[in-house]
């Protein structure tokens, strides 16, 4: 009797490990979302938000001065930085004060920092942030996010954010098949636009996959539960966009 007990115990255990194993399998591989091309079309700016044009670029850029005295200005200077913001934020319909202090919150507008679990750049860009941004620019076809979304998001990469606009695995950095994560990091570390770019897809992606679950909640519901999925981290989600919406006051959004 003791050793079918000991046995069943066993078999059950192997069980639950081949499932774990399975589920992890899946995860890792990642379905990508599949979002709503009217939820990724629709802009998500607060009104109250002082950046609204180039004009303004100097709240920015004053931000940038007080977070970061010392950063090198040697590759982007503080002033093309703060533009660049309002450029992408205007391209793909994203609120200026929040997205910047995004970057604030993840880099200190540092383009070169690492974190402990490997984030890298203005963003803080993840493996998984950076597998899901290729999916819904298209580098694994319809599978992994709809036709429509993918020809917006290459459309506004390529008529708004910059002309000479291209795809990392159409680039010719890579020689395989885009396996590595540090050579993805290193591409993205080569121009800020890149990152901020990244950055903003990633950001869209989660606030219309936040506008599909809660369509009738208001604009800062709707970056709330974004925020928490860009932060990832179940211990951290829920203060994540408390420290977000602190920054954006900084920058003149008076949101709570």
């Amino acid at each position: 009797m003791k050793i079918m007990k000991i046995m069943k115990f066993f078999i059950l255990i192997s069980t639950f490990i081949s499932l774990f194993a399975v589920y992890f399998a899946e995860a890792s591989i990642g379905r990508g979302y599949f979002v709503k091309l009217s939820y990724i079309e629709s802009d998500y700016v607060f009104s109250e938000c002082p950046i609204i044009s180039m004009a303004d670029s100097k709240i920015i850029t004053d931000y940038i001065e007080e977070v970061s005295p010392d950063r090198d200005e040697s590759f982007i200077t503080n002033a093309e930085l703060a533009e660049l913001f309002i450029h992408i934020t205007d391209c793909f319909g994203l609120d200026t004060c929040i997205f910047t202090a995004v970057v604030r919150q993840e880099s200190a507008f540092l383009e070169n920092v690492s974190s402990p679990t490997g984030a890298f750049g203005l963003m803080q860009m993840t493996g998984i942030g950076i597998s899901e941004v290729n999916d819904q620019l298209g580098f694994r076809g319809a599978s992994y996010a709809s036709k429509e979304v993918i020809a917006y998001h290459n459309d506004v990469s390529r008529t708004c954010v910059d002309d000479n606009w291209i795809n990392m695995w159409e680039d010719g950095f890579f020689n395989t098949n885009m396996n590595s994560i540090a050579d993805k990091k290193q591409w993205l570390s080569f121009d800020p636009l890149r990152a901020a770019l990244y950055g903003a897809v990633l950001l869209k992606t989660y606030l219309a996959v936040a506008k599909n679950k809660y369509p009738r909640r208001s604009l800062r519901e709707i970056y709330k539960y974004a925020l928490m999925l860009y932060n990832g981290d179940p211990h951290e989600m829920h203060r994540y966009w408390e420290k977000i919406f602190k920054h954006s006051r900084k920058l003149g959004l008076k949101i709570y």
